[in-house]
């Protein structure tokens, strides 16, 4: 992790600045050590360069939505795509009133980022060492996609790029396709960072980065959405694609998005018009259920939501195979 860095970066709890602890540096790069906020006396670790800025208290890889606001943070495979044989066992209404009068439990849920992050150690030297971005053909379909994006990824890039955004964040980010992409198209001045909470895919992002050349500037951080580790109006521009069907919490999600964008910054997103149900569920059941859960119902709630925060929703297009690109701004003060 590049120094600067640190001066968009603060606790995702307090937002305090963070210190450094016990760092170690490689050709000027923070390779291993912690970040530490004395506020709440909470430790982030960095391994391998990356640093992990979630609560000891969150599960450190992706859990479906439903699950997360059915189990109260059980980590569990999920039932069928999204869990959504998991909401068809148990009905709509049952499963409402689970979200609306949810069981107490006798445990607290408690991870260790550190236990987690060695279990990948292995993982992570194969990504590092170059082998895994030549395996499979990787590096070969890589550059494919990013000289021959879709036409919906190609206006999503043109609609980012248009902005001339000196900051750009890029949220949910998987395995680093999109924001790649991103930054393959913008400016080599940008700084752009990609927050995942799905630890394994962290190194992956920053190897695609490193394949572009675009490593110095370019930051995979593991994070929460809802609980984004930048300090307040530090991004000119916020991102995500077809991410808003794989997150709780999408009203936290909005709030937080205001709260990074300087003003008369934009969030552009592409995303499903409606959740994608795949025949197991109706639509009104789904949408009845995720209005309840504050999971994504669709675009015209994402609109109504986002509204509701204090951002203005400036464009809104439907393309191909009903994917839809928005853009929703932080207004001038």
């Amino acid at each position: 992790m590049n120094r600067v860095t640190l001066n968009y970066l603060c606790c995702p709890r307090c937002r305090e600045k963070l210190t450094e602890r016990q760092i170690r540096f490689r050709h000027k790069e923070l390779i291993s050590g912690s970040l530490c906020c004395e506020k709440c006396s909470e430790e982030f670790p960095v391994l391998h360069g990356r640093p992990v800025l979630l609560s000891h208290t969150k599960i450190h890889e992706w859990i479906a939505p439903i699950d997360e606001v059915l189990s109260q943070g059980e980590n569990r495979k999920p039932d069928g795509p999204f869990s959504l044989n998991r909401l068809k066992k148990i009905g709509v209404e049952n499963a409402i009133k689970l979200v609306q009068k949810p069981e107490k439990k006798n445990t607290v849920l408690t991870c260790d980022i550190l236990h987690d992050l060695k279990k990948l150690e292995g993982r992570i030297r194969y990504i590092q060492s170059g082998s895994w971005i030549s395996a499979r053909d990787r590096k070969k379909k890589c550059v494919e996609a990013l000289e021959n994006p879709s036409k919906s990824v190609q206006k999503f890039i043109e609609a980012v790029v248009s902005k001339k955004p000196k900051t750009l964040l890029d949220l949910a980010s998987g395995s680093g396709s999109s924001v790649t992409s991103l930054a393959y198209n913008l400016p080599a001045d940008t700084s752009i960072f990609a927050v995942e909470r799905d630890l394994k895919c962290l190194w992956i992002i920053q190897e695609k980065f490193r394949m572009i050349k675009r490593s110095n500037n370019s930051e995979a951080i593991g994070g929460d959405v809802r609980e984004l580790p930048f300090q307040d109006e530090s991004m000119d521009v916020v991102s995500s694609i077809m991410a808003l069907q794989e997150i709780s919490g999408i009203s936290i999600f909005l709030r937080e998005i205001k709260r990074v964008l300087k003003d008369d910054g934009s969030y552009f997103a592409l995303l499903n018009r409606e959740p994608w149900l795949y025949g197991i569920i109706s639509l009104d059941e789904y949408k009845a259920f995720a209005e309840v859960a504050d999971l994504y119902s669709g675009i015209d709630a994402l609109i109504g939501l986002a509204l509701k925060t204090g951002l203005t929703v400036t464009d809104y297009k439907v393309g191909e195979k009903d994917l839809c690109l928005v853009e929703i701004r932080k207004a001038k003060k």
